[in-house]
């Protein structure tokens, strides 16, 4: 990161603190994942809390997908998302970033949002994240082993409990998606549940999603 990137600028509509590598910048907005509709300034959107990566996450993520099916990458959030690879992948092993994971998973996130729509290898990322995704999910519920069955039979009556319309948590493991992520944030048996609790309320209410 040179000395220039380094430099806080203050955001033209909230007045906060943001690194110029992290700011908005140009937005390339795309629909259906790979037609291209237009490049420019990112539209006005809710106040930032501060100019902190997990702030401007939250607000990129909820920023960047204005409906179903179409989204935007601005400059800013393409910098931060590979900045957080590359951290991610030099940090000591934590849970849900292990050694062998943390090099593919940080690969996976800088190839997935890459502008260049010729390359297979960008479906191929995305595809990969997303097989990821069910496994953090379950390791952050609280109720499910890494493989997807159930810590206990405890935790499987728990489950029951949280979804009782489920009929699929009678099996010996989980291996859905959906399910998992519902489970992870009802159990809220984690911060990063709570968090990923907050982005989902922030979108559903911003768009009045009906899901």
């Amino acid at each position: 990161m040179s000395e220039a990137d380094k430099r806080p600028t203050t955001s033209r509509q909230y007045g906060i603190p943001v690194p110029v590598r992290y700011a908005p910048g140009e937005a390339y907005r795309f629909f259906d994942d790979f037609i291209e509709l237009a490049a420019g300034p990112m539209p006005p959107q809710q106040p930032l809390e501060d100019g902190s990566k997990l702030a401007l996450t939250k607000y990129y993520l909820v920023a960047c997908c204005p409906v179903a099916g179409a989204y935007s990458l601005p400059d800013g959030f393409l910098n931060l998302i590979s900045d957080c690879a590359d951290t991610m992948a030099a940090k000591p092993d934590k849970d849900i970033f292990l050694g062998r994971q943390k090099g593919p998973v940080a690969l996976a996130m800088k190839e997935a949002v890459t502008l260049e729509f010729e390359h297979p290898r960008k479906a191929i990322a995305s595809l990969y994240l997303a097989t990821q995704f069910e496994f953090y999910f379950r390791l952050l519920s609280g109720l499910l082993n890494p493989d997807g069955s159930w810590k206990s039979p405890a935790d499987q009556q728990k489950a029951k409990l949280l979804l009782p319309q489920e009929s699929r948590l009678s099996q010996r493991s989980i291996s859905n998606v959906e399910v998992v992520y519902k489970l992870m944030v009802l159990n809220n048996a984690d911060p990063r549940a709570s968090l990923l609790n907050e982005l989902d309320a922030a979108i559903r209410s911003r768009f009045r999603s009906q899901l």
